[in-house]
């Protein structure tokens, strides 16, 4: 929304030009005012001087403030300039504060409702692969327990987040802005229950037979591998994260190109770079160094990359085709 302050209305020399603020306006802070209760229209009040801007941009709305002018009015104070940025801030902190509890709720109620279900699965699936584990501390049992919480109550709770921060941030953007978060925000969440499901049902699995597999790499085939159940979970948290965060992979290209970093052309341009980085670090996050392996991984990345350049090529004609309406 653009905010313009006319220069009959201007309380500073400063303040005669037209000022962008992408804030939303309300009329209850301002009643309580020491200036009053000003009346707040979406049109321009009919005037004998032109006082509006020439041109507005597309989208944007003129709002026009009735203050009391005049020698005896008061002067407006730093806090009444700050009165609307002041709003949006403290609307951010009770979205956080609102986001904050209901994790932290629903994670204590996972804590005692459902960890111990989700620990024996992960367990289960160690065991179904010849995999024993062993308790190292006495805490390690409800360092398991907490580790669950926590996964179910994060996975539980994104939904929640991505609304608030679209419930946040929507009054600020124009229709066509509010379509591209709505869509990338859906987009992201598709992607990371993707990437939850192809690391819990592909990734974790295989990388535990591997690591059965590799103690007959050594030639002792009687050594019985044993893990801590601490750093069970830890090590195949790590590549489930990993594996969740390659999944980003698209939503950051197309943020970049949106932002006017990348273009979608430029993205194929280096194509062929990212198809040698890709293999390289799938020789890296791979836990085998066999090539079938490292061909898999490098080819989930070239298809997020590819993804991720259908998806900014379809945001980037949207654009053009608004331009040429």
């Amino acid at each position: 929304m653009t905010l313009y302050c006319p220069p009959s209305l201007a309380f500073t020399p400063s303040a005669i030009r037209p000022v962008a603020l992408p804030l939303r306006l309300s009329a209850s802070r301002f009643r309580s005012s020491p200036l009053g209760q000003p009346a707040l229209s979406a049109a321009r009040p009919s005037r004998t001087d032109d006082t509006s801007p020439p041109d507005l941009p597309d989208g944007a709305e003129e709002v026009w403030w009735d203050f009391p002018v005049g020698p005896d009015a008061p002067p407006l104070s730093f806090s009444e300039r700050e009165v609307l940025p002041a709003e949006h801030d403290m609307e951010l902190r009770d979205r956080l504060i609102f986001s904050g509890s209901f994790f932290g709720v629903l994670g204590l109620l996972l804590l005692f409702m459902a960890s111990d279900k989700a620990a024996a699965t992960l367990i289960g699936t160690a065991e179904r692969l010849g995999l024993d584990l062993y308790l190292e501390s006495p805490d390690d049992a409800f360092y398991a327990l907490l580790w669950s919480a926590f996964t179910l109550a994060l996975a539980c709770a994104l939904p929640n987040f991505y609304g608030q921060l679209i419930a946040y941030i929507q009054p600020s953007l124009r229709r066509s802005e509010r379509q591209v978060v709505t869509v990338g925000a859906l987009m992201s969440f598709s992607l990371l229950v993707g990437g939850i499901v192809f690391a819990v049902k592909g990734v974790m699995p295989f990388y535990l037979g591997v690591i059965m597999q590799s103690v007959g790499w050594i030639g002792a085939p009687n050594i019985e591998p044993l893990w801590s159940l601490r750093r069970f979970i830890d090590t195949t948290g790590s590549v489930a994260l990993l594996t969740v965060l390659l999944f980003q992979l698209p939503i950051l290209e197309v943020g970049l190109g949106l932002a006017g970093v990348l273009t979608s052309d430029k993205l194929i341009e280096v194509w062929r770079y990212v198809l040698v980085g890709s293999t390289l670090l799938s020789a890296v996050i791979t836990p085998t160094t066999d090539a079938f392996t490292q061909i898999v991984t490098a080819g989930m990345i070239n298809g997020l990359y590819g993804i991720g350049i259908l998806g900014l090529k379809w945001f980037e004609a949207n654009r053009e085709k608004e331009k040429t309406i």
